[in-house]
């Protein structure tokens, strides 16, 4: 099965765990569901 690219908001969650995690950057809750959706423990 072929994978499908990453969509712009789980692109902006590996950015930000990429920079560190800053605080205030994501604000809402949902970029849990995006990491997991991407297999990535932050």
């Amino acid at each position: 099965m072929a994978k499908t690219p990453p969509t712009e908001r789980q692109l902006a969650v590996l950015h930000w765990i990429a920079d560190g995690c800053p605080a205030g950057v994501m604000t809402d809750p949902k970029y849990k569901v995006s990491a997991y959706a991407l297999d990535v423990e932050i």
